[in-house]
């Protein structure tokens, strides 16, 4: 389904449904209750229906829902693909009303579909083709010396596993999520890296063809 994404998809990630603490961590999430909304979760379905309409394709970067993402995904409109986080569960019943989730490396290569599998089941990315770009799109800041996560074996090799791969086709952009509100440490000259965090983004998702516009 990867080979479906183009300019019109909508992106975004980290929406962190269900986390109690999450406006401990991002403070800037407690604007809900300026806006009249009762939750964080109010105002993020709002924002992602009041753009997305029914037939649209949207893409999740991860770390959708703390726990529970059944009792959230059919509140969003769209046909909706999720590429893995962090913070995402590894039970496939669990996003069974997704229509599509990356498992693993996907990559759209002149219209062939290839698939890296690793024993992990939490690692996901996709790198495709958009308008003469090469995109990777990931849950993770790849090529950033970002310190949000460094002691957390876990990621370190998802990193190790996706790097290369992401490296070998020569991207001109990457597009991911994971920061939240933080700042890049020391990103790479090129590719680019564009960050799709909820809190980036005004809580809203953002058409792929306008990142590329960046």
């Amino acid at each position: 389904m990867i080979n479906l994404i183009n300019k019109d998809t909508w992106i975004i990630s980290d929406h962190h449904l269900n986390h109690k603490n999450i406006c401990s961590f991002e403070p800037c999430r407690s604007v809900y209750k300026e806006l009249g909304f009762n939750s964080v979760e109010d105002m993020l379905i709002h924002n992602h229906n009041k753009v997305v309409k029914k037939d649209d394709l949207v893409v999740f970067l991860g770390d959708f829902s703390f726990n529970s993402p059944e009792k959230w995904i059919k509140k969003f409109n769209g046909r909706k693909i999720l590429i893995l986080g962090n913070h995402d569960r590894k039970s496939t019943q669990a996003y069974k009303d997704f229509d599509y989730v990356v498992r693993g490396i996907e990559i759209d290569y002149n219209g062939q579909l290839l698939t890296h599998k690793t024993d992990d089941e939490l690692l996901s990315a996709a790198i495709i083709n958009v308008d003469n770009y090469a995109v990777g799109l990931c849950h993770y800041p790849i090529g950033d010396n970002n310190i949000y996560d460094k002691n957390r074996d876990k990621i370190q090799s998802r990193l190790k596993t996706i790097e290369p791969l992401f490296d070998s086709f020569s991207l001109d952009i990457i597009i991911h999520g994971h920061l939240h509100s933080n700042k890049y440490t020391n990103p790479p000259q090129f590719p680019k890296l564009i960050d799709v965090s909820c809190e980036k983004l005004n809580f809203t998702p953002v058409k792929l063809g306008d990142l590329l516009d960046l």
